[in-house]
């Protein structure tokens, strides 16, 4: 990944980078053995030379708000599901950079394309910073004593991509669960829990402060809880017991290849 395009992505910005286009109209599906993905292209504008893909550990990306939004800038997208798409369960981490490969030939295929740039947003940041550690380090990077688990050979032949974007990226679920763990708890079994008092971050002998306990809810504006773009339903909505407010009206109807 040159320095070049670092400082391209850094400072142009995607949204400022490409030239005017029309957005997307008309996404294709693509499959991908057990992936999948659907290719948006601007129906109008200069040949473009960068392509993205954006992609999600589990969730359904291939209608993502990225696709429509970058290809209506003047890049090409590649909008990807995992073979654990919706499926949280059965994921097996090692098998995700192998969907990202297939994805990153693709789009090295396409004419013109001379760019390939992974776009990791929030769950996806993870897999592609994943991916990309592996694609230029060799499967030695997620072997060892240090490693809980040992990926296969099988990650020896991925494909690199020339940068990454990470917006709104965690650090991924095993971060999470470490951060989520409560320390003070010695044994969950028998009432009440078992509790280390010299760590537990619910004692005011430890500086919690019960009255600055609040809900949540009450300090966000109630413009914004009625807002029709939010993400989930405030307590307004469930009380009265409205449906949340329809978020699919920007939606791209996907054709398939024959």
């Amino acid at each position: 990944m040159s320095s070049a395009f670092r400082r391209f992505i850094r400072t142009a910005g995607l949204a400022l980078a490409a030239s005017c286009a029309a957005a997307q109209s008309n996404p294709v599906y693509i499959p991908f053995g057990p992936a999948k993905g659907a290719l948006y292209k601007p129906d109008s504008g200069p040949a473009r030379r960068v392509a993205l893909i954006i992609m999600h550990r589990t969730a359904n990306y291939m209608n993502n708000s990225g696709c429509r939004d970058l290809s209506a800038r003047g890049f090409m997208v590649l909008c990807m599901n995992t073979r654990f798409e919706t499926n949280e369960i059965r994921v097996l981490w090692e098998q995700v950079p192998p969907d990202v490969k297939q994805g990153i030939a693709y789009l090295r295929k396409q004419p013109g394309i001379s760019k390939v740039v992974l776009f990791g947003h929030t769950g996806g940041g993870p897999i592609m910073s994943f991916s990309q550690a592996v694609a230029e380090n060799g499967p030695a990077y997620c072997k060892g004593p240090h490693k809980l688990v040992q990926c296969g050979d099988d990650l020896a032949e991925l494909l690199s991509a020339d940068a990454i974007v990470f917006a709104d990226a965690h650090a991924g679920n095993t971060v999470f669960v470490m951060r989520g763990i409560n320390p003070a708890v010695i044994s969950e079994h028998g009432q009440p829990v078992a509790i280390n008092p010299a760590v537990d971050p619910f004692s005011a002998k430890n500086g919690y402060n019960d009255e600055c306990a609040v809900d949540l809810f009450s300090r966000i504006p109630r413009r914004l809880l009625s807002c029709p773009g939010r993400a989930h339903p405030g307590p307004d909505h469930e009380r009265a017991g409205e449906t949340r407010p329809d978020t699919k009206k920007n939606s791209t109807p996907i054709r398939t290849t024959t």
